[in-house]
């Protein structure tokens, strides 16, 4: 069994939506905070789903960035980096991105069984018999192009 798995589907789905193709590799590696990539990725999905602008670290998230970065400016350095975004960030637009995740999950789950390939859902991602991996992995990249017209990543994890 294999685990294929979007990558940070949100923020491409949110380039997607701003019709924006993405110029990095990581969206999670921001300049001057290089060193602090898994709280970058939590500050910027709290970033999503708060209704109000983030003044203070969520709780457990401060030990994660340099002492010398307080949250605002942490805040303002992720919204830089993600610039072609700026239109974009509301209260809440994490909300309408699940339900977008959710729909692209369930065409993928429809096509496959359309393949006669068999899956199980987790998340953003799919579980398939390794033997499928590679159609399964282009029915991902189709299914999330159609809905966002920009490419995805599908990451491959073996459970075997």
């Amino acid at each position: 069994v294999v685990s294929l798995d979007y990558g940070q589907t949100a923020l491409r789905i949110l380039y997607g939506m701003a019709q924006k193709v993405p110029q990095w590799t990581d969206g999670y590696l921001v300049p001057g905070l290089e060193g602090h990539r898994e709280g970058v990725k939590k500050l910027l999905n709290a970033m999503l789903n708060r209704e109000t602008p983030l003044t203070k670290y969520p709780k457990g998230l401060r030990p994660l960035f340099p002492s010398v970065v307080p949250a605002w400016q942490a805040v303002r350095m992720i919204e830089a980096f993600h610039e072609p975004l700026c239109t974009l960030w509301r209260p809440r637009i994490g909300l309408e991105l699940m339900f977008r995740e959710s729909c692209i999950l369930v065409e993928v789950l429809l096509r496959l069984i359309d393949c006669g390939i068999f899956a199980l859902p987790v998340h953003d991602a799919v579980l398939v018999a390794e033997e499928h991996k590679d159609a399964t992995k282009t029915v991902m990249l189709e299914v999330f192009l159609a809905h966002t017209s920009i490419p995805g990543t599908v990451g491959v994890c073996s459970h075997g």
